[in-house]
């Protein structure tokens, strides 16, 4: 299933595993959490045989959980991996269609993504990367296809001049739109990474793997992915990974004496210009990111400026051609 994981009014800082209920509880973060602010991440995660899904937490606190939709086998839709494309940031002044630079609180910006920037025409959803920056009130982003009611639930909940993102998987309207609701005042930074259709990959649970956590490298020492020097993931050398896989599910968190942010890429490709999750000074963040898997097998991690990534942890799951 993927659902949205949201904590409140946290004791502590802390963090979230979450995991089939048949299964023993894995030593992975699903989420982790300061206390006393609302954190939300995406989660997509492997249910028991009885459908159940357990939520473990290091800490009191109150728990959201919105389902976002479900994996079956032989149904649904297949999944196209995209190079992270840019396409909304309204930080630097009006965006060409018009969406002003400070989204304005209880306002909404329609998106309309079926037929562009590399989404097929039969495409009935899409996986964005979306980052609240600096709002002026603690508020709320909601995305949803823009010809339904807007539902009452949260992607993301950034406080009063945070950064915060969340991944979300939002579903097309008619017309191939989303909109996306503010509840307070903010600027917005979208990135599409793929979308859903009739055709695509399939998705193939591992229900958590460690892959990388550079807090306790290979000599006990961390190690800090730093700017010039992008953190390779040889995703190959994993149990559940084959030949002929297309992208992957991570689980990435991150830990600076900075601000910055995190870029996941295939290592066979270029850059982009996009961002997965951002950091402040001292403050861990986790956030899900779906990266597209170059030939090669390998993922690359860019940091904006030296961070731990304390727990590329949870390879939850691969998806395959």
């Amino acid at each position: 299933v993927a659902v949205n994981l949201t904590t409140v009014n946290t004791t502590d800082d802390g963090y979230i595993t979450a995991f089939a209920c048949d299964r023993p509880q894995i030593d992975i973060y699903t989420l982790t959490f300061p206390a006393q602010q609302a954190t939300p991440n995406l989660a997509v995660l492997p249910v028991g045989s009885d459908k159940s899904l357990c939520i473990w937490s290091s800490e009191e606190g109150d728990l959201i959980v919105d389902l976002a939709g479900w994996y079956r086998s032989g149904a649904g839709s297949g999944f196209t991996s995209l190079a992270p494309t840019r396409v909304l940031d309204t930080r630097f002044g009006p965006d060409p269609r018009g969406v002003p630079q400070d989204l304005v609180a209880n306002t909404e910006v329609k998106l309309t993504l079926r037929g562009a920037n590399g989404v097929a025409g039969d495409a009935t959803a899409v996986l964005l990367n979306i980052t609240g920056v600096t709002p002026a009130a603690d508020g709320y982003i909601t995305a949803y296809p823009c010809d339904q009611a807007r539902p009452t639930v949260s992607n993301l909940n950034p406080a009063r001049n945070q950064i915060v993102a969340n991944q979300a998987a939002v579903t097309l309207a008619a017309d191939g739109s989303v909109c996306l609701y503010s509840y307070a005042t903010t600027d917005l930074v979208v990135d599409l990474n793929g979308y859903f259709s009739g055709t695509g990959a399939a998705f193939t649970p591992l229900g958590g793997v460690r892959a990388t956590d550079t807090l306790n490298s290979t000599y006990g020492l961390p190690i800090e992915v730093e700017p010039n020097d992008p953190w390779v993931i040889d995703l190959s050398s994993y149990r559940g990974f084959t030949p002929g896989i297309t992208a992957a599910t991570l689980d990435v968190s991150a830990f600076s004496y900075g601000s910055g942010y995190i870029t996941a890429y295939a290592c066979s490709q270029a850059r982009p210009t996009a961002s997965n999750l951002n950091y402040v000074p001292l403050l861990g963040v986790t956030n899900l990111v779906t990266v597209p898997v170059g030939p090669d097998g390998k993922v690359c991690l860019y940091s904006f400026v030296p961070a731990f990534v304390t727990e590329l942890h949870d390879t939850t799951h691969g998806m395959t051609r």
